[in-house]
């Protein structure tokens, strides 16, 4: 075995000094440490950003680095937005000064996002993907065997049985498993495995379906069934996309349309007609035609409705358990409603102009087709996710969406530049030779 160089040393210290601040972050979202503040795990991850600055100092990379920082801004888009119309609501009324402080905080959360995900491309180029699910993987792993002692080891590895032979059907060890936002990421993962990889090999082939199967059932210990649902419908759409004569138009078309969707899906679930569609085949909602009933007290559908902030509807859940509605606050598992009552009618038309209009646009034909590919089948798997539950800023989501179409980019933007400059082959060189020997000479001619 070669000893490795101190560039490859330097590299290998840089991934695993990675993988541990993805995996502690990612342990810190168990139930376990409920006691410790909102967000404290998250504080992981700014040990990445060290990571990024210490490797600008030993590595020089200013090409590299100026080729990622250009998408600090576009990636803040969307945070951005729901800022700017979260201050309008906030200047009408600073009474509230613990929403306030909520909104703030968790629009820094989203901020951290956008950094980490850039400070990971620049670190690792592609490779960042595979590190991160690694970190992930482990951080599940960790929270599993870290809720064993409270049921003990046999009722634990039945419930998983259970969990697993009745796909997502389980309670006591399992239901401790259920972290929302360090399960929905997998699905991005699978999707990136089976699309977006652009090793071939079989030896490849058979290293991803070894991760595709371990995303699988972090998935279902995790009771995401709807997430698998999702991941294999964007699956099979993205297949048919790619059979088409125009895959790109169709990709941003198919986007379009769900800027339309977005708003008509809002409308009919403050009408009601959605719940009452469910209801008719015996779909059981879980509580959430209750939920978005009675939050319709707080919202209208109308141009002149303003919102409430960002973070609102967590006030909004508070006042219905103070009502004696709800018994505790739930989340309210309706993106799409959940955003257009927080920053108003205008502020969710261009939130959703960013993420269904602006950003396919910006990927397919402002940056390589593969990373524009990459973004559409991401947000068509979030969309689907925003339809019934809250993933729209969940941190380490928001990452995963961040993080792969930069590194795509990144990394075919690098291979273009090797690929660009060839090497002229021997009569061009022999006629340029010639021109200049008899332009040296005073005589006419080229070539």
């Amino acid at each position: 075995m070669r000893e490795l160089s101190r560039e490859d040393r330097f590299n290998r210290f840089l991934e695993i000094c990675f993988v541990a601040c993805i995996a502690l972050g990612g342990v810190g979202e168990s139930k376990v440490f409920t006691f410790l503040p909102d967000g404290f795990s998250k504080v992981f991850t700014l040990g990445i950003l060290v990571l990024a600055v210490l490797a600008i100092f030993i590595r020089h990379d200013f090409d590299n680095l100026r080729k990622c920082t250009r998408y600090i801004v576009i990636q803040m888009l969307p945070v951005i937005v729901v800022f700017m119309f979260t201050l309008i609501v906030f200047c009408k009324d600073f009474s509230n000064t613990s929403t306030i402080t909520r909104s703030l905080t968790k629009l820094i959360f989203q901020v951290m996002t956008c950094f980490v995900a850039i400070a990971s491309a620049y670190l690792f180029g592609l490779r960042c993907i595979e590190l991160f699910f690694w970190g992930l993987v482990i951080a599940n792993a960790g929270i599993m065997l870290l809720s064993i002692p409270r049921y003990g080891i046999g009722p634990s590895i039945q419930s998983v049985i259970t969990c697993i032979l009745t796909f997502g059907d389980a309670e006591g060890y399992v239901r401790e498993l259920e972290i929302h936002d360090v399960t929905f990421v997998f699905g991005q993962l699978v999707l990136y495995y089976l699309l977006l990889e652009p090793d071939k090999s079989c030896k490849k082939k058979i290293a991803n379906i070894f991760k595709i199967v371990l995303c699988t059932f972090f998935f279902l210990v995790g009771l995401k069934r709807v997430a698998i649902l999702a991941v294999i419908v964007v699956y099979i759409f993205a297949k048919l996309v790619l059979k088409a004569k125009n895959p790109d138009k169709v990709a941003i078309g198919v986007c379009f349309a769900f800027y339309g969707i977005a708003w008509a899906y809002v409308y009919v679930v403050n009408s009601g007609l959605f719940t009452r569609f469910l209801e008719s085949f015996g779909i059981n909602m879980m509580g959430r035609n209750n939920i978005w009933a009675w939050a319709g007290e707080y919202y209208e559908f109308s141009v002149t409705f303003l919102g409430n902030g960002f973070e609102s509807v967590r006030v909004i859940m508070a006042d219905l358990v103070e009502r004696g509605l709800m018994t505790r606050i739930n989340l309210f598992h309706n993106d799409f409603l959940r955003v257009f009552i927080e920053i108003g009618f205008w502020g969710f038309a261009t939130w959703l102009g960013v993420l269904y209009i602006f950003y396919p646009c910006y990927w397919y034909y402002r940056n390589p087709k593969s990373s524009g590919f990459a973004y559409f089948i991401l947000i068509l798997y979030m969309s689907a996710t925003y339809l019934t539950d809250n993933t729209a800023f969940y941190f380490w989501v928001s990452i995963g969406l961040r993080m792969i179409p930069v590194a795509i980019a990144v990394d075919e933007q690098k291979k273009q530049e090797l690929t660009s400059w060839v090497v002229p082959d021997k009569t061009r060189i022999s006629d340029q030779v010639d021109y200049l020997v008899r332009r040296n000479e005073g005589l006419e001619g080229g070539f």
